[in-house]
């Protein structure tokens, strides 16, 4: 759970220091990467997506030293791009921000640049949401978070604003390059019992991700 005292902190620690967080690079394949970072106190639940799926079929874990764990799984649109649920940088011991992170792998890189990344994180954070992998976050966070993300950004909930995949926190950002994110796609797709299809399946989708379930605010007027 991402708690707004720890990102404030975090925010006054990081303009006063001078090294770098390991997180805040911008990955190899960052051409070819969006992210939405929740920063508002939305909450990531992994347990909802493993309770939908077998690991290693629908989706993988992974675990990084010291950071948190990773649930990863193949985009609903496009399903050769990689979803990764949960990431985010760690400092003194305390996660800043979980999120979710859309990358294609290197065989799109000529794709890269047209590729809607806005319309299919919208497709999974609205999945996301009505499956209770992710609260705190309702349609217009949502739209707030994917109205104009594309390839090397990284967009903040609480902040309601987006920066390049080298920033930890919006103008804090670091000239340097890390390793991509794009790792092993798990074998299968969502199937029907978990995927969420038709015009049912989304009005569904919108209702539970509408405020009266998730009544926390986004300032959609931020740029």
């Amino acid at each position: 759970m991402v708690r707004t005292g720890v990102v404030v902190g975090a925010i006054a620690w990081l303009t006063m220091v001078s090294g770098r967080p390991a997180a805040a690079c911008m990955p190899a394949d960052g051409h070819r990467s969006a992210e939405v970072a929740f920063t508002n106190g939305e909450v990531v639940a992994l347990a909802a997506l493993m309770a939908l799926g077998q690991e290693g079929q629908q989706y993988r874990i992974e675990s990084v030293e010291d950071g948190p764990t990773v649930l990863v799984y193949r985009a609903h649109d496009e399903t050769r791009a990689m979803v990764k649920l949960g990431g985010g940088p760690v400092l003194d011991g305390a996660v800043l921000w979980q999120s979710v992170l859309l990358v294609l792998p290197e065989s799109m890189d000529s794709e890269a640049a047209k590729f809607d990344f806005a319309g299919a994180l919208r497709t999974e954070l609205q999945w996301l949401t009505a499956v209770g992998a992710v609260t705190g976050l309702d349609e217009q966070g949502i739209a707030a978070a994917t109205s104009r993300l594309g390839a090397g950004w990284r967009y903040f909930t609480g902040q309601g604003t987006q920066d390049g995949m080298n920033c930890v926190l919006p103008g804090i950002c670091y000239r340097c390059g890390g390793p991509g994110s794009f790792t092993v796609l798990p074998a299968a797709s969502w199937d029907t019992g978990t995927a969420i299809e038709g015009d049912v399946g989304w009005a569904e989708v919108k209702a539970s991700a509408g405020p009266q379930i998730h009544p926390f605010p986004c300032d959609c007027g931020s740029d």
